[in-house]
């Protein structure tokens, strides 16, 4: 390979991305592994997204793309997958961070497992709260350990039934994004993701790094949150039922399960009506199940009953298995300093 080549691109769509680019930006220029190139493809954002890029990120490193009108993320993706050079893709959205040894420890997996295609990696979700921030860690049950043996189409099983893969975390081989025809763009809302894992899972090896290597910020503008109340979700797990042959039995639980997870994130957004709506498509999906009539009785109560999840949800593992179902994850709060040591690769206790 010519040795002025890069040998991953690193693809960040940039749509108001200025409060955030430069920590972005940081946490790339600070990987142990140094052959990349950033592409950032601006899709027509109106904010100083491009000032921001140009103070903070290395100009011999960085390609700058872009669009002439908001054509959303998949589109900005695809763009800059367009323009890469590198042999791997590893995508970083405009908000997130890597830990210093993400794209060192994903390219070692992938090279010593040429049968794999697609590395994913744990993450954890972060949020600022004043002088301390709150790090909610993902459960990651004992199948992602031996996914890169697993038949495929259990892969898809489990994959349709729940997003495990984080956009941030992947690092996939050029050439099998290529051959897939990249990112639907007519999936607007942040999970063509999700749909390109779908239809990659089916003739490609996934690897799992079994570290945290992202940091995904949690903020009530970033695509995360969009995508768990967009209908988007939907009408991925429709076409992925149609053009695969997934079980009745396991569509089913998936659309009670995506019902029920927007559920809550309606009910905490105050669309009291819009919690009550999916609680109710569940429910006919799932039949009677004694948690969903204690999540009606709280979504009824509106405000105090979302003021008493956010009140019992640091106290009551009860209530927090009524809204995440699957199992708990550890929430830990840290103060700037243990946060900064822990996002520099040094644990978080």
């Amino acid at each position: 390979m010519n040795e002025n080549i890069p040998l991953v691109s690193i693809i960040t769509p940039v749509y108001r991305g200025q409060d955030f680019l430069a920590e972005t930006i940081e946490s790339v220029r600070h990987q142990t592994f140094t052959g990349w190139e950033h592409i950032f493809v601006d899709d027509c954002s109106p904010d100083d997204s491009r000032g921001v890029i140009d103070r903070v990120s290395d100009p011999s490193r960085t390609i700058h793309v872009r669009h002439n009108s908001n054509n959303g993320i998949a589109a900005a993706r695809n763009s800059g997958l367009a323009a890469a050079r590198g042999e791997f893709i590893a995508l970083l959205d405009q908000d997130d961070l890597w830990l210093p040894r993400k794209l060192e420890e994903q390219l070692g997996m992938l090279k010593t497992r040429p049968d794999c295609g697609l590395c994913y990696a744990r993450h954890v979700y972060f949020s600022a709260a004043g002088d301390h921030f709150f790090v909610d860690t993902v459960k990651y049950p004992e199948f992602h350990a031996r996914v890169s043996e697993m038949d495929p189409s259990l892969v898809a099983g489990k994959l349709f039934m729940n997003n495990f893969i984080a956009a941030g975390s992947v690092m996939v081989r050029r050439q099998i994004l290529m051959n897939a025809g990249g990112f639907d763009e007519d999936i607007r809302d942040g999970v063509d993701d999700y749909d390109l894992w779908l239809r990659l899972c089916r003739n490609v090896r996934f690897a799992f790094l079994d570290s945290i290597q992202l940091l995904s910020r949690s903020h009530s503008t970033n695509y995360t949150e969009r995508m768990r109340s967009s209908d988007d979700t939907f009408a991925v797990l429709r076409k992925a039922e149609k053009n695969f042959d997934i079980p009745w039995q396991v569509a089913r639980e998936s659309r009670e399960m995506y019902h029920y997870k927007r559920c809550r994130f309606r009910f905490l957004g105050g669309d009291y009506a819009g919690a009550l709506s999916d609680l109710s498509k569940a429910s006919m999906l799932s039949g009677p199940r004694v948690r969903y009539r204690v999540v009606e009785i709280l979504i009824r109560l509106r405000k105090p009953g979302a003021i008493l999840f956010g009140i019992s949800r640091g106290i009551s593992p009860f209530i927090l298995r009524l809204f995440r179902p699957g199992g708990l994850n550890r929430r830990m709060k840290l103060s700037a300093g243990q946060f900064e040591t822990f996002r520099n690769g040094g644990g978080a206790g």
